[in-house]
C-alpha cells in the first residue's frame, strides 16, 4: 500500500566546522563547485530541478521539481561539535488519491531519494577538504626562528613597496655590521591605526642574539605553534588568506598570542608584477 505521505530523510556527517560548512552553503556560487551535475544556471540533476527558495540561519528550504511533481524539502545544518557537522535533508510529498498518479509518484519518490543521496555525498566529498572551506591550504607548524631584529615606522598612508624595502635594507646593514647572518626571508606586518595612520613593522630572523640599536630592536619569539600558508599574489591575496585563517581560528575557537606576519619569499622591490609575489604567512596560534 502506498501511503498518503511519502517522506525522504537522508543525512550525512562531515568532518568540518559548522560555521565553515554554513559559509560554503550560504554562497550561491559555491553550490556549482560541489553539485554533482551543473549543466546550466539551474541546479539540476538529470531532469530534476532543485530551487533554493529560502535561506535561514541553519536551514535551507528547497523545491524539488520533476516534470509535474513538486516536493517541498528542507536541508538542515546540525552542529555536532566544533569540527563535525551533520546535514539532514527531509522532503515530503503528499500523494494523489488517483491510484495511477500515486503509483507514478511512488517510483518518482524513489528516484528523488537516490538524487538527494548523491547530492549529499557530493557535499561531503567537497566539504571534507580544508581548501574548499577556506580557499587556501594551510598547516600547523612550530616556531623555529625565535631570534630576530625588527624596526617599526609610522606612515600617513599605506606603506609602499619601496618604503618597506628601505626598512629591510636598514636591518640588513645592521645584521651585517654585527657579523650576524639572516636565517630566513624578511618579515612584514602592517597595522592600520586609522584612515591615515599605518604602522609597518619589519623583521629579519638572525643566527644569534643582537643588541638594540636606535630604532632597531632585538626580539626573541616565544616557541610555540603557528598556522602556515603559502600565497601567490599581491596584498589582496595575502589579506584574503589572513582573513580565511582568522575564520578558521574562530570556527575552531582558537586564539593567537601574537601578531601574524608575512614572510616575503619574493624580493618585492625587484619584482613589479605582484601576481608573481610569493608570501608565506605565519600566524601564531594557541592550541
Amino acid at each position: 500500500v502506498i501511503p498518503a505521505v511519502l517522506t525522504i530523510d537522508e543525512s550525512t556527517t562531515i568532518h568540518a566546522s559548522p560555521p565553515g560548512a554554513l559559509r560554503v552553503l550560504q554562497k550561491d556560487d559555491y553550490w556549482k563547485k560541489w553539485w554533482p551535475a551543473y549543466p546550466n544556471k539551474e541546479l539540476t540533476y538529470g531532469q530534476t530541478v532543485f530551487k533554493v527558495r529560502e535561506k535561514l540561519h541553519n536551514q535551507f528550504k528547497l523545491d524539488i521539481i520533476h516534470r509535474s511533481d513538486s516536493i517541498t524539502s528542507v536541508l538542515n545544518i546540525i552542529p555536532i561539535n566544533y569540527d563535525t557537522v551533520q546535514l539532514e535533508w527531509i522532503a515530503v510529498l503528499k500523494t494523489s488519491t488517483n491510484p495511477f498518479i500515486r503509483i507514478r509518484q511512488y517510483f518518482s519518490h524513489n528516484e528523488r531519494k537516490k538524487e538527494i543521496r548523491s547530492i549529499l555525498d557530493a557535499m561531503k566529498s567537497y566539504m571534507s577538504h580544508q581548501k574548499n572551506i577556506y580557499g587556501i591550504d594551510f598547516h600547523r607548524d612550530v616556531v623555529k626562528d625565535t631570534l630576530m631584529v625588527s624596526i617599526k615606522k609610522e606612515f600617513n598612508h599605506h606603506p609602499t613597496v619601496k618604503e618597506v624595502d628601505s626598512l629591510i635594507q636598514v636591518l640588513r646593514r645592521y645584521v651585517q655590521s654585527q657579523n650576524a647572518k639572516p636565517v630566513d626571508s624578511p618579515m612584514l606586518h602592517i597595522d592600520q591605526l586609522g584612515n591615515d595612520r599605518f604602522t609597518a613593522q619589519v623583521a629579519i630572523p638572525t643566527d644569534k642574539p643582537l643588541n638594540n640599536s636606535g630604532p632597531i630592536e632585538f626580539r626573541r619569539m616565544v616557541p610555540g605553534f603557528m598556522i602556515v600558508a603559502d600565497v601567490q599574489g599581491g596584498n589582496t591575496a595575502v589579506q584574503t588568506a589572513i582573513s580565511e585563517i582568522e575564520n578558521m581560528m574562530r570556527d575552531f575557537m582558537r586564539t593567537s598570542p601574537a601578531i601574524p606576519f608575512e614572510l616575503m619569499l619574493t624580493n618585492r622591490a625587484a619584482e613589479p608584477d605582484t601576481n608573481k609575489w610569493k608570501t608565506r604567512i605565519h600566524y601564531p596560534i594557541v592550541l
